[in-house]
């Protein structure tokens, strides 16, 4: 039996024919692809509004982006009433293939937001971009461990101030300000004084949940001052309620008098104890006296052990340690027959040495 062949519907033979199929075959349509600028990905954020940015690509003009942000915790999707529940999705702002989406962060909670570009054609981005994001409403906590306490004092040295900080997202960053008590001015790396302003001090751990930190200053002079601390979050909130030390910077060594024995010569015999007193004022506080004894023809220096050497102090308390005026007693006994020069010097709380150093002689003869 003969087969009858179906008529070519395009009624076109040859070359032509296969054109012509080619032409009526449907283009398969090219998906756009989304990209997020912003947030970066496990970044924290303070409480409010929150801008997210990125771009998207096509072949075609991009038609229309979508926003939708989850919380990771509950796995329920954000409405634009404030409310959570079901997927929903927002719509972005678009500039060329820029978009824009400004989130009202209510509360703090681990976030992510996934944004799907479609292009003019109606073709959505079929693997839409995610990230993941936190916000954080709880300000990190700083404390000071030196100075530890108040009214502290100084020298003119270089001043090393240490303490910790904690936050329950991670400590970005601490800072340290200065302020002269006198003026209410602030301290500038300069070594001026003028507005308020933050010192970054080092952090051992950025990042971490607690970390210490540390900030070294030399005082350009003398004075009162504060100190204050303020650390900051990977939100960049900052410490709530930082802490602070008063602190002083002392210039003024302390002086030392010597009331007894009067004069500047004893003679004692041998085997006797003499007993030197005396007072020791200071501006922010008497600590302690140093002693030293002189041979005073070989011109060493006695030691703890009675030998002889270079030169040795020592230090012997005063009757109020800490007192602007204390009074002080040191009884000498002499290491044996000969001359002798004992010298004195009070100490005050930033380390200070009275300088004069006051002497007295002592002649010790045989009974």
């Amino acid at each position: 039996m003969r087969r009858i062949q179906p008529l070519n519907p395009t009624g076109i033979t040859g070359i032509g024919a296969v054109v012509a199929a080619v032409v009526l075959t449907p283009a398969t349509p090219t998906p756009p692809d989304t990209t997020i600028a912003a947030p970066a990905a496990g970044s924290v954020w303070r409480q409010g509004a929150i801008t997210f940015t990125g771009g998207a690509t096509d072949d075609s003009a991009i038609g229309e982006v979508w926003v939708a942000v989850q919380d990771r915790v509950s796995r329920l999707w954000w409405r634009p009433d404030g409310t959570w529940g079901a997927y929903s999705r927002q719509t972005a702002t678009l500039d060329g293939a820029n978009w824009r989406y400004v989130w009202p962060a209510a509360a703090a909670g681990d976030y992510g937001v996934q944004v799907t570009a479609k292009d003019s054609e109606g073709t959505p981005d079929p693997t839409p971009a995610w990230r993941g994001f936190s916000v954080d409403t709880v300000a990190p906590d700083a404390g000071i461990d030196a100075p530890p306490i108040h009214d502290e004092v100084y020298g003119l040295r270089p001043l090393t101030f240490t303490g910790t900080a904690t936050d329950d997202r991670g400590v970005a960053e601490a800072a340290v300000a200065i302020k002269a008590r006198d003026s209410g001015q602030w301290y500038h790396p300069d070594g001026t004084f003028g507005d308020y302003r933050q010192l970054a001090a080092a952090v051992a751990r950025p990042g971490a949940l607690s970390t210490t930190w540390s900030f070294t200053w030399t005082p350009p002079r003398a004075g009162k001052f504060s100190l204050q601390v303020v650390a900051k979050d990977r939100a960049g909130q900052p410490d709530a309620d930082p802490p602070f030390r008063r602190l002083d910077v002392d210039t003024t060594p302390p002086d030392t008098a010597i009331t007894a024995p009067a004069g500047l010569d004893t003679v004692l015999e041998r085997c006797r104890t003499l007993r030197f007193s005396g007072t020791a004022t200071d501006d922010h506080g008497v600590s302690g006296l140093w002693v030293a004894v002189q041979d005073f023809h070989t011109r060493a220096w006695l030691r703890p052990d009675g030998t002889w050497g270079d030169y040795q102090r020592y230090t012997v308390p005063v009757d109020r340690p800490g007192s602007p005026s204390s009074t002080w007693s040191y009884r000498f006994t002499p290491p044996g027959k000969g001359r002798f020069v004992v010298q004195f010097g009070a100490i005050d709380r930033a380390g200070l040495v009275d300088q004069s150093k006051p002497f007295h002689r002592v002649e010790v003869r045989r009974s």
